[in-house]
């Protein structure tokens, strides 16, 4: 019996004896980077069916593509579906310019229409914030594509369909996880052109541009019921702090537990010196800093969606990418959703997984030279072959985890580059043989002469 039923057979009893309550976390959920799953029909229909059984009811698409809208539509059939639809970056120009009448934007509203029991977010572009180059291409065409949306949606009839702009977390300052929410400002003017990014263009420590994009279109969010929403990376923030390589290069580094990264329940609590508020995980810091910087604004009560929040199972070239520490994380996101975070602890609070399957294409397309490993293409639950990588309880959060440890301590980690880094294992393996050599030389030597020293005795 495979993993995948074995997970599905799981995830089926666990429903049945909670009595099917509401899931609210929703998944994320591509095709185009995975190369198992983009050319092959039944391999996309196994995993969709595979997502459905879950209970799951919110799924996040990176297209509006229409063909893929019904296939997740004909699999989840009678049950509920809630999907957030998106326009990519290379679509906004088309529909900027095409305004009212574009044919971009009939197709658009056209999609929408045939299924409006289904869509329930349309995200409007991704991360204008991030990196650099979208603050000067994607971000001034967010509020015209928006404008452009809405009116075509209202005249339709398709005014339930609520429209978002998920940003980057460049809002919130990497070092949140060291000081706390109350001490770091988000939503500022500019950030640090070396915050997140890996190119050597960045390290120039120049200012990007951040509030003049994203104040207007949170107004008109905000006007239009629409809804504030946001990537929400805690592993990022944690791996430019506490990954040799990434802080080392960007800042001193900081030894933010892996524990509390994650939220693991044997995890330090954090707690806030100004609001002595106790905080389990770096997940819920961030989103009470952003929610503090939503009020400032003079948005308190804004409706906020994480569009993407995971953490990676492999690939980051340091051990604590890995599936153990995974399962924490979703297990800490799921509490979180249920209870709400420490200082607004009634304000409803959504979010989508990221990511359903493995996407084996997407370090190649997006990846640097830079990048340690090829974190990338391992943010799945499921691997490219429909194989669970570990458990989800997917109404409470209470999955069985194996014990998180964490293999590194940062007080004794050097920066090397890689060929050191190698050639010193390699000189440390060679060191094992040649100790290992001579001890069994000596003790051979040493038999030798004592057998020797015997002789004579025994011949007497």
């Amino acid at each position: 019996m495979t993993m995948s039923l074995l997970y599905v057979l799981w995830m089926t009893l666990v429903a049945n004896v909670m009595g099917h309550e509401s899931v609210r976390l929703g998944v994320d959920y591509s095709l185009y980077f995975s190369a198992n799953l983009r050319s092959n029909p039944k391999l996309q229909h196994s995993s969709m069916v595979l997502l459905r059984d879950t209970d799951v009811s919110r799924v996040k698409i990176f297209t509006a593509d229409r063909h893929l809208i019904q296939q997740l539509s004909d699999v989840w059939g009678s049950r509920k579906l809630q999907l957030m639809i998106a326009v990519s970056n290379p679509e906004l120009a088309a529909l900027a310019e095409g305004q009212e009448h574009g044919k971009q934007l009939q197709q658009l509203v056209n999609t929408v229409r045939m299924f409006a029991h289904r869509i329930e977010f349309i995200a409007v572009g991704n991360e204008l914030d991030y990196p650099e180059t979208h603050t000067q291409t994607v971000a001034p065409l967010i509020l015209p594509v928006m404008q452009v949306l809405h009116s075509a949606l209202l005249a339709q009839g398709l005014g339930h369909v609520r429209l978002t702009s998920p940003l980057s977390d460049m809002l919130v300052p990497d070092i949140i996880a060291v000081v706390g929410p109350s001490y770091v400002t988000t939503f500022p003017n500019s950030y640090d052109s070396s915050q997140g990014c890996n190119d050597p263009s960045c390290m120039t420590h120049h200012q990007v541009p951040l509030l003049k994009w994203i104040l207007p279109v949170l107004d008109f969010v905000n006007r239009t019921n629409g809804v504030f929403s946001m990537s929400t990376y805690a592993f990022f923030k944690w791996r430019d702090l506490s990954v040799p390589y990434f802080c080392h290069r960007f800042r001193e580094c900081d030894n933010v537990p892996l524990a509390f990264a994650v939220g693991a329940p044997d995890a330090d609590p954090f707690v806030d010196n100004v609001t002595g508020l106790v905080y389990n995980s770096l997940t819920a810091v961030m989103v009470d800093a952003i929610r503090h910087g939503l009020k400032r604004l003079g948005y308190p009560k804004i409706p906020f969606i994480l569009t993407e929040a995971g953490w990676p199972t492999a690939g980051l070239g340091d051990p604590r990418a890995n599936p153990v520490a995974a399962c924490h994380f979703t297990n800490s996101l799921i509490r979180l959703l249920n209870e709400g975070t420490p200082a607004f602890p009634g304000m409803p609070l959504d979010a989508y997984l990221f990511q359903w399957v493995d996407e084996s294409l997407k370090w190649k397309a997006w990846g640097q030279a830079l990048d340690p490993g090829k974190v990338e293409n391992h943010w799945g639950i499921l691997d490219s072959h429909l194989q669970a990588k570990y458990p989800v309880d997917w109404v409470r959060g209470q999955a069985a985890c194996p014990k998180l440890y964490d293999p590194v301590e940062l007080s004794s980690v050097t920066f090397l580059h890689p060929f050191w880094s190698i050639a010193i294992l390699a000189m440390f393996m060679l060191s094992l043989v040649v100790a290992s050599r001579l001890h069994q030389y000596l003790w051979t030597r040493e038999a030798r002469n004592h057998s020797d020293r015997k002789q004579p005795l025994l011949l007497a």
